[in-house]
């Protein structure tokens, strides 16, 4: 558990979290930020390492000069972050949004602010590095859409170029990765899904032309506006639609695309249900793995993926609703990912979501995740000294059933060690040891 309400104290502010924001986001070191608050107070607060801290919140100065304080994150999407740098929309006291990162040189600065001067409607933050990406419709010279790309080395603006004489689709939302960016374009007479690396594009999907891998030869009609790129382009995934059927399409590794899931695909651990919607907002790749949101035709709701090769189910609203958060079982009767949720990071792949429990309250929830059973569970040890010294021992874990991974393993103060431990069941028992 990265914080719950009622139980974890908020970092500069006064009591403990009363509830959280949209879909929290983690990097490829295990970092996580997420949007909390309670009554009075809020804030954009990061795990790096242990949770909390504060990034931003109702007591920090926007960095625009005018000497506000920011009013509100309660209203802005979800915050993104890459080698623990953060980006975020929040509302100014003058009721305007605006676009905010630590990704430059200089602390958190203020990218743009979205007051229909120059700047238009817009969607997610996205950090690549210290570059930071949105969708935006930008008014200047006439209003149009586009992708920001803020250069946070040099703190300077530019732009994601679709390519000669194409367009950037409306609401197609931000995602880069190293010189790669991923975006639905569209020019006279073809409307495609590509990567762009400034300016020269890679066509992934042509709308009319291109077959929908799995579907009998139905064509792309339509492309959804989260797609998503990873490993400088040679990773990328977005969903589609054709002939009333919606599908989740990736690439890996530079190669051709395929299916990874449909409205003809039986969702795993349902028992015979088949996929009626996939969540356009909430597909998250890493290192060609993909965990999406679906549901089913009914009443169900689940996060999949495709580690490990087969679909599986990671937890779902139904007979996969229950999960271990520091040592109780929790009833999660509803969750939300986004398009940063899914990591591969030194502990393997893992998870952040949102969970609202039956018990009353939600959580923040970080979980591993392994090819063939799902949620896996982790183990912290923390050493502490009497005399605060930094000095690092050698732990290692045992446990009455499952799989420990990666033991033994450092732990000093400030910095635990974090065990994962794969196929266990709920009452098993472990033991830490210093060696």
């Amino acid at each position: 558990v990265i914080a719950r309400t009622g139980e974890t104290s908020i970092p500069g502010g006064s009591g403990t979290f009363a509830g959280f924001g949209s879909a929290p986001a983690i990097d490829s070191e295990g970092n996580v930020v997420f949007i909390g608050g309670a009554p009075g107070q809020g804030g954009v607060y990061t795990a790096l390492g242990l949770c909390c801290q504060v990034v931003a919140d109702t007591h920090t100065l926007v960095p625009d000069g005018s000497g506000e304080t920011f009013r509100d994150f309660s209203g802005a999407e979800r915050p993104d972050i890459d080698g623990g740098r953060v980006a975020f929309k929040a509302i100014k006291q003058s009721y305007y949004t605006g676009l905010y990162s630590n990704a430059g040189q200089a602390g958190l600065a203020e990218i743009a602010v979205i007051d229909g001067a120059e700047w238009g409607a817009s969607g997610d933050a996205w950090v690549d590095g210290v570059a930071v990406g949105m969708y935006t419709e930008h008014m200047v010279p006439s209003p149009h859409y586009a992708i920001l790309k803020w250069d946070g080395s040099s703190e300077s603006i530019d732009f994601v170029d679709p390519g000669v004489n194409y367009n950037v689709a409306y609401e197609t939302q931000a995602s880069l990765s190293g010189d790669a960016a991923i975006l639905a374009r569209y020019t006279t007479g073809s409307y495609e899904m590509a990567i762009s690396r400034d300016g020269n594009a890679e066509v992934l999907a042509v709308s009319g032309e291109t077959p929908m891998p799995g579907l009998g030869g139905i064509a792309f009609s339509d492309f959804y506006s989260y797609p998503v790129v990873d490993r400088n382009g040679l990773d990328a995934a977005f969903l589609g639609y054709g002939s009333q059927k919606q599908g989740l399409f990736k690439r890996v590794n530079g190669g051709s695309l395929e299916n990874v899931a449909d409205n003809t695909t039986v969702i795993p651990g349902s028992g015979g249900d088949v996929f009626g919607v996939i969540s356009e907002a909430g597909i998250s790749l890493a290192n060609g793995q993909v965990v999406f949101f679906g549901s089913g035709q009914y009443f169900l709701r689940g996060i999949y993926t495709d580690v490990g090769g087969e679909l599986a189910v990671v937890i779902d609203n139904e007979s996969n609703s229950t999960i271990d958060l520091g040592g109780e079982l929790e009833e999660v009767t509803s969750f939300d990912i986004g398009s940063r949720s899914f990591a591969y990071t030194p502990q393997g792949y893992v998870l952040v979501f949102k969970a609202n429990l039956a018990s009353g309250g939600s959580a923040i929830v970080r979980a591993t995740i392994n090819g063939s059973a799902g949620l896996a569970d982790e183990f912290t040890v923390y050493k502490d000294y009497s005399d605060d010294n930094s000095d690092s021992v050698s732990v290692s874990l045992s446990c009455s059933s499952g799989t420990v991974t990666s033991s033994p393993q450092w732990a000093r103060e400030g910095a635990p060690a974090v065990f994962t431990i794969e196929g266990a069941s709920a009452n098993a028992t472990c033991t830490a040891t210093e060696t």
